[in-house]
């Protein structure tokens, strides 16, 4: 069975800095081989990208609207995006 590679944008608003958000971003993408990235906005959001399985990205999806114990997931804007623009990520990193 072939799997198809999927990525997709998440724009998480909430009580979402200063909670460890980006790091348990980042370990919740390692655990589900996720490749992508995540940084913090300048309006208090964060904003993550993440190339991988269907089922794993679902499972990642679960996991950003749950969040850290600290934090509070207000609302998740999810868009859709070409795979081709995230196959040069070869892991999930935070941007700083």
């Amino acid at each position: 069975m072939t799997s198809t590679l999927q990525a997709f944008r998440y724009h998480i608003q909430g009580r979402v800095q200063g909670v460890g958000f980006r790091y348990f971003t980042l370990q919740r993408a390692r655990a589900l081989n996720i490749r992508g990235r995540v940084r913090n906005d300048e309006d208090g959001s964060v904003t993550a990208w993440a190339l991988g399985e269907a089922e794993h990205l679902a499972a990642f999806q679960q996991a950003l609207a749950q969040g850290p114990r600290s934090s509070n997931v207000l609302h998740i804007s999810i868009t859709q995006l070409n795979p081709d623009d995230l196959r040069t990520l070869v892991d999930f990193t935070i941007v700083r």
